[in-house]
């Protein structure tokens, strides 16, 4: 039986973030399954690793992990450190959203999204956040 259309782990590691999404929906498997199996093939380059998005918090753990954390009290630089740590450092963000994407399309995503708030009252970043 022949194969048609196989990737190879090394094709993988050259897709862009665009084709490892549509290949994750086919196939039905988190981005960090398919980053799982390129890794496997010893090329790291294009896959990147599991490091912490956030290098130094501001805010501490305890607050960051609790009710008393008020985001509307946050500054930009801040809230974009929570975004960040809420889907790819928190306890969640290692289930979730390291499984779906990577930290730097989800960069470009969430620097968009947050450009594409008008300056309202209660329609604005900081309330989405």
């Amino acid at each position: 039986m022949v194969k048609e259309h196989v990737a190879t782990y090394e094709e993988m590691a050259n897709m862009d973030h665009t084709t490892l999404g549509v290949l994750s929906t086919i196939l039905r498997l988190p981005v960090d399954n398919i980053k799982r199996a390129t890794i496997k093939s010893g090329n790291r380059s294009a896959v990147g690793h599991q490091d912490l998005a956030v290098k130094e918090m501001s805010m501490k753990k305890d607050i960051l992990d609790s009710w008393r954390l008020d985001v509307l009290e946050l500054d930009r630089e801040n809230l974009e450190q929570l975004v960040l740590y809420v889907f790819f450092d928190s306890h969640l963000g290692h289930q979730t959203g390291r499984s779906f994407t990577t930290s730097s399309v989800f960069k470009e995503f969430h620097q968009q999204a947050r450009d594409s708030y008008n300056d309202m009252p209660y329609h604005c970043y900081q309330h989405a956040c």
